[in-house]
């Protein structure tokens, strides 16, 4: 999913209360992060990664890791200051405020990181190639305008799909995972 350019990415961004003291992440010492799935980069992988590489803050040593469910649940516990803080994917955000009555006023942003491809869809390597060329063709030409598509993901600022490369573009992703695969190694 992409902009009308065909730029798509986003940033997983560490949000506080508007008015919270914290004013980096390595101010989350002795603090919590609300995180959702073990499974989502954006609001668990990452940060606990990232938290560790850039800032020497390691999950249940330095801080808490509360379960708040959804990203939409996490933003609005910081908003009502129910959490300290929350990492969430800001296109993802975007769409929450957008749609919610949390006001954007109510958080700031203390971290953002470099982008990180959004939703992507894909088929087996498996299909003959005609329909493999057929879905391909379905994704790239699809039309927008007048969906729930359109609707769903104006806010941020998303239109079209565009092709995506696996090894290039989901390189970062997988570094997130082996690093974290890595420090579940060391816990252990």
């Amino acid at each position: 999913m992409a902009n009308a350019e065909g730029k798509f990415g986003y940033q997983m961004e560490i949000l506080v209360p508007k008015d919270s003291p914290v004013q980096s992440p390595k101010d989350l010492k002795g603090k919590s992060l609300a995180v959702t799935s073990p499974f989502s980069l954006s609001s668990y992988r990452a940060p606990v990664v990232l938290l560790e590489a850039e800032f020497q803050l390691a999950p249940f040593r330095d801080y808490e890791l509360l379960n708040a469910g959804m990203q939409e649940h996490a933003i609005s516990g910081v908003a009502q200051r129910r959490y300290a803080a929350t990492a969430v994917a800001n296109d993802y955000m975007k769409r929450i405020l957008e749609r919610s009555d949390i006001s954007p006023d109510a958080v700031r942003s203390i971290y953002k990181s470099k982008s990180f491809p959004p939703a992507a869809f894909g088929y087996t390597y498996a299909l003959k190639p005609e329909l493999a060329a057929k879905v391909k063709d379905a994704f790239l030409n699809f039309d927008w305008k007048g969906t729930s598509l359109e609707k769903g993901y104006q806010a941020a600022d998303q239109s079209k799909f565009v092709p995506v490369n696996y090894k290039e573009d989901f390189a970062d992703v997988r570094e997130i995972d082996a690093r974290l695969k890595s420090l579940a190694e060391k816990k252990n």
